[in-house]
């Protein structure tokens, strides 16, 4: 329900203020530039903090299962699983506001399009699935995942993945963090499929160099490399039993 909320409050009020711009320059109106964006980096902030809920402690786990999960072909499997559960969660939310975006605009649905941005949303949710644990492993005193370090780290990734705004609004030294945040680059590469390039805004989180073509191969790349190191490094954590075991 949030990402509706947030369409028909901010996406509508704003809409007829900033639509000359936004055709100007994104070819696009900004409420089907929010109808992309909101959705998914609400779905993909579910698996940072779903990561803490599934978890099991060695210490209060049977000689059994102690053994099973130690086995790490075991743990990665478990996350795997999760994984693409995420996944699954966040195409049903990208479907529900793509029926909104029928309903509130004239550009319809792009099933193709969605198809085709599923891998991305299974990388994405790979990536927060993975922080998720490593973060937690890191900082097992904390009570909880809705504590102030990890709410801090869900602001900085939502405000500066470009959702609410274009990356090209922000000054080039704050665009370095966008930058490294793979969000950033997930919501671009989302966009440039089901709105276009100048939607994307990858120029903007590129410093305006390379062509684009290169920018589109070198975000996907960053993703993917990114993606498989922290669910390499999570697994790792479990096996080792330096942070909490999932099953």
């Amino acid at each position: 329900m949030q990402p509706i909320l947030w369409i028909l409050t901010l996406g509508i009020s704003l809409n007829g203020v900033t639509s000359v711009t936004f055709l100007k320059q994104f070819n696009t109106s900004f409420l089907d530039f929010e109808i992309v964006g909101v959705p998914i980096i609400f779905a993909l902030t579910i698996p940072l903090f779903g990561s803490f809920s599934s978890r099991l402690e060695f210490s209060n786990s049977t000689i059994y299962v102690v053994h099973l999960l130690s086995n790490r072909k075991i743990i990665y499997y478990f996350m795997g699983t999760d994984v693409i559960f995420y996944a699954i969660i966040t195409f049903v939310n990208v479907l529900t506001v793509a029926g909104l975006s029928f309903i509130l605009t004239s550009e319809g649905v792009n099933v193709i399009g969605l198809l085709a941005v599923l891998p991305l949303m299974l990388l994405g949710s790979l990536t927060s699935y993975s922080l998720g644990i490593i973060i937690n492993s890191l900082f097992r005193n904390l009570s909880s995942p809705t504590s102030y370090l990890f709410s801090l780290i869900q602001v900085i990734l939502i405000l500066f993945s470009g959702v609410y705004y274009p990356l090209s609004y922000l000054p080039e030294y704050l665009r370095i963090i966008a930058f490294i945040s793979p969000y950033s680059h997930l919501i671009a590469l989302i966009r440039y499929i089901l709105l276009g390039y100048n939607a994307s805004d990858l120029n903007a989180l590129w410093f305006y160099t390379l062509p684009y073509q290169v920018q589109v191969v070198l975000s996907i790349s960053y993703v993917i490399v990114l993606g498989v190191i922290l669910f390499i490094l999570a697994g790792k954590r479990l096996v080792k039993g330096q942070g909490m075991v999932l099953l």
